[in-house]
């Protein structure tokens, strides 16, 4: 009876293994949008048999191997089955349709598991585009289906959510612009979701545009918006004016440094220069030797952290596995 329980307990701790522990002396001074990390663009992407279209010549490996690589942004295409009643992920139907995680609610236990194990990882930021446009009448079930699907996998107390931080302010760009975000103390092994999607998906999430306090997501924002929180500015060097503006309103920014020729997307040096420099908190490539310049795998922000952080304050890798 005594190796029974034995063997129980073995297995209830190998079950709940959260991973290395960890401790970060900075983590109740330095914030969220003081960091710079790695992300990628269509990051379940796997390149089609056959293909001779150059934007898609790329593959990336599954989530959770990018993960233990050091990305902690990343884009996921979401594409409603309405006979199957769930959302997917994948580019284009039949095209460019090969992917590492079909199933969104696959997509998100992947990333779920790598963090259950790693809970001293920095925010990790998911963009999330709608790719589908839904009839009249759907649109309560669409929002509906992503939510659960999203609830699903990663509860609220694992998720930064609009709601944690609008608080009390009249609207989320207020709360951002006027409080700024959370610690990394606060935040260390939880995810954040943003959506980018027409303005009919944008007016119906938000409750016709007037709050997203207990939506699970954020959205792609601009400075100017009540919503101002997240964005994106895929051009560093001609967005580099609209990425201050957003640094300034304490708005986190995902920004490409790829651009793309006869052998697929590859990092250009003249935009990879100016994201970095830029501030923008997240640099998204498809080029694997993609690299954040002394990031371990992410470094303090050259822009918005205080000039005495080092890199081991954001995310140190004896933390992570």
């Amino acid at each position: 009876m005594r190796y029974l329980a034995l063997a129980l307990l073995l297995g209830w701790l190998a079950c709940t293994d959260s991973g290395p522990s960890y401790d970060y002396p900075r983590d109740d001074q330095l914030r969220f949008n003081q960091l710079q990390g790695r992300g990628t663009h269509n990051s379940y992407h796997i390149e089609p048999p056959n293909n001779d279209v150059d934007e898609w010549r790329y593959s990336h490996e599954p989530l959770d191997v990018q993960l233990s690589a050091g990305v902690r942004q990343f884009e996921l295409d979401l594409n409603v089955n309405v006979q199957d009643d769930r959302f997917e992920v994948y580019h284009f139907i039949r095209a460019d349709d090969q992917t590492t995680c079909l199933l969104f609610t696959d997509c998100l236990r992947t990333l779920k598991r790598w963090s259950d194990h790693n809970r001293g990882h920095h925010p990790m930021v998911i963009m999330l585009e709608l790719k589908d446009n839904y009839d009249p009448g759907y649109e309560d079930h669409f929002f509906e289906l992503f939510e659960s699907e999203l609830g699903s996998v990663w509860p609220r107390d694992r998720l930064i959510t609009p709601g944690m931080i609008q608080g009390d302010h009249a609207s989320l760009g207020e709360a951002v612009a006027g409080d700024g975000w959370p610690t990394l103390g606060e935040l260390r092994g939880r995810a954040l979701f943003f959506l980018l999607a027409d303005a009919d998906h944008i007016t119906h999430y938000t409750h016709d545009n007037t709050s997203l306090r207990d939506r699970l997501a954020f959205i792609d924002s601009s400075v100017d918006s009540p919503f101002a929180a997240v964005g994106k500015v895929d051009d560093p060097i001609g967005g580099a004016d609209q990425i201050a503006r957003s640094l300034d309103a304490n708005m986190v920014i995902r920004t490409r440094v790829d651009t793309v020729g006869t052998s697929g997307p590859t990092i250009d040096q003249a935009r990879l220069d100016a994201a970095l420099d830029s501030g923008a908190q997240f640099l998204s490539s498809d080029d694997k030797t993609m690299a954040i310049p002394g990031g371990t795998p992410s470094r303090c922000n050259p822009v918005t952290a205080p000039t005495d952080c080092v890199s081991t304050d954001i995310e140190n890798p004896e933390f992570i596995e």
